[in-house]
Formats: C-alpha cells, sequence, structure tokens
C-alpha cells in the first residue's frame, strides 16, 4: 500500500512540474461562491446573476476589461470621444441622449482589438461588397467569445482574429479544459463566465490600463490614450494588480 502511495505522489510532482497551470471548474457550492464574493469585492461584475443565466457580448467585454484595470470613469471617457468613423457601427457613447458607460467599455476594447467586430453586408454596388462592422452587444456570447477576449488581453497578439486558434491555445496553457462542463457549450452560461473571469484574475499581468488621474489628463503622456499598456516581466497577477490600486 506504500508502495503505491508512493507512485501516486511520484506521478502527480511530475505532472505537477511539467506542465502549466491547470485550472478546473469550481461544482463545490461553497467555492462557487467564493469565486463569486471575489468578483464583487473586485468590481469585476456589479451583480451576481444565476448560473444557468446567459451573459451577452456586452457584459461579457465588460467583466474582461475591469480584469485589466478598466474603470467606469475611464469607460465614461470614451464614451466622449469622437470618432471619424465609430469603432462599431452599431456601438455608440450615446444612446438616445443618454451616456452609454457599457458601449464604452466595448469602443474602449475595440480601440485595442480586444473585441471585435462582425461584419455585415449592407450594400452590394456594382458588385462590391460594403460591410458594417457590428459588435452585436445584445448577443448571447458565446463561450470562445470570452476566452478570446481573455486571451487578447494575457498572450501577445497572434492569431488575434481566429478565435478557434485562440481557444486552442488558451487549452494548451490550461486556461479551459476538455474537464470543463462548458467546454463543448456554444453559449456563454453565468457559471462559466465567473469561472473564466476568476482564472483570468490570477493570471499574471500582460496587457493592462493604468489608473486614469483627470486632473493629470492631456499632461504630456497622459491621456485615455495612452492608458493601456503591457507588462513585459509579468511579476503580478490581475487580482495583485488590482488589490495595489485599493491601498
Amino acid at each position: 500500500m506504500k508502495f503505491i502511495k508512493v507512485i501516486v505522489l511520484t506521478l502527480s510532482l511530475f505532472i505537477a512540474s511539467n506542465s502549466t497551470v491547470c485550472y478546473g471548474a469550481i461544482y463545490d457550492k461553497d467555492e462557487y461562491n467564493e469565486i463569486c464574493k471575489v468578483l464583487q469585492e473586485n468590481s469585476i461584475v456589479d451583480e451576481i446573476k444565476p448560473r444557468n443565466t446567459y451573459i451577452n457580448r456586452k457584459e461579457c467585454i465588460k467583466g474582461v476589461m475591469r480584469v485589466i484595470g478598466t474603470t467606469d470613469e475611464v469607460a465614461n471617457e470614451w464614451c466622449n470621444v469622437l470618432f471619424y468613423e465609430p469603432i462599431f457601427s452599431d456601438i455608440h457613447g450615446y444612446v438616445d441622449g443618454k451616456l452609454d458607460l457599457g458601449n464604452g467599455y466595448i469602443i474602449f476594447a475595440g480601440v485595442h482589438r480586444i473585441a471585435l467586430g462582425i461584419p455585415e453586408v449592407i450594400a452590394i454596388v456594382s458588385n462590391e461588397k460594403y460591410y458594417d462592422i457590428n459588435f452585436k452587444p445584445d448577443n448571447t456570447a458565446k463561450v470562445k467569445d470570452c476566452v478570446a477576449f481573455i486571451m487578447r488581453c494575457i498572450k501577445e497578439r497572434e492569431n488575434i482574429e481566429n478565435c478557434d486558434k485562440l481557444f486552442s491555445d488558451a487549452e494548451e496553457m490550461g486556461l479551459i479544459s476538455k474537464n470543463d462542463s462548458f467546454y463543448n457549450d456554444k453559449y456563454l452560461y453565468a457559471y462559466a463566465y465567473y469561472n473564466m473571469l476568476y482564472r483570468m484574475l490570477n493570471e499574471q499581468r500582460y496587457y493592462y490600463v493604468k489608473e486614469y488621474v483627470k486632473e493629470k489628463d492631456m499632461d504630456v503622456g497622459y491621456t485615455i490614450f495612452d492608458l493601456f499598456t503591457k507588462d513585459e516581466e509579468r511579476k503580478i497577477t490581475y487580482l495583485e494588480f488590482l488589490k495595489q490600486r485599493e491601498k
């Protein structure tokens, strides 16, 4: 019996030393509640929804952007940026005369290509197609959407438009696994979304958003256009980064 235990322990240590960080979806109620608590305490999500609630694309990108340090104040500033052409045809900083903070997150994510649009043909003239690039914020997010948004933040920008490749890369690094109950799901439930955000929080920081101080805006090298940056050294996790801001 002791011999078997030694083999099992040795095998476990070998696997741990020869693999990347591997996560498992949280099934235990207390552990799941702890995940939700961490997300709320760090202002990643505004509210915790029932596990089987679908998450739309707007909410999905908002949570991801908050993990990398985007705040409502930053989103507010991006709502007020005037573009020659909108980043997405269906996303504007103001809707019916009212500022839409959620759209501010989308615009910021679109500028830095964390969020990509969905091309739709709007006209064909002399066999030439003209497109609108839409984000479709109210569409239910797919699991692959969520994984792609996250991967564009935590890895270098290769294959940025190839969601299948990004998903494969995420699996290779252990961000998502065939053991996850939501691995084969097409659409994103709250349960899967919160698990993925929690995993992202515990990844080493790469692309992130510097703290915005409005009083410094328009200083040389300090505007909302200079907030998005990256940490080449990856010394801290996103969770540690957000905790430091609270001090």
